[in-house]
């Protein structure tokens, strides 16, 4: 999996860069077909702003995450789009239905023909 750290304001630290790359590792978890993760590091006044976005096979999935240290939206941001591939997940593994049930048949009781 390929894993990008970019920060809009300022540089981030090599241990800010360990830890994200530590947790967004641990997305592979939930789909086994996750191709490239990239994480966008914000800062507005005093809010951290973390965008997380996740490339699978034939699908996307972001999240953004708000918080007044980074490691808060980065749990934020992580927690986003761990419930979003858990969905696509489950969605991937139902989309065949539950086998039809084999129907049971009565044997039919023969009409006596003397009734006739």
């Amino acid at each position: 999996m390929e894993l990008r750290i970019t920060s809009r304001r300022d540089k981030p630290s090599p241990q800010l860069k360990g830890m994200i790359t530590k947790k967004l590792s641990k997305l592979e978890r939930f789909s086994t077909k996750v191709t490239s993760c990239q994480a966008i590091l914000d800062e507005q006044h005093f809010e951290k702003t973390v965008q997380i976005t996740v490339h699978v096979l034939n699908r996307t999935v972001s999240a953004e995450g708000r918080g007044e240290n980074t490691g808060k939206a980065l749990d934020d941001a992580l927690e986003k789009a761990e419930r979003q591939l858990k969905r696509a997940n489950k969605k991937v593994k139902n989309h065949k239905g539950l086998p039809k049930p084999v129907p049971e048949t009565e044997e039919e009781e023969e009409a006596p023909e003397d009734m006739l």
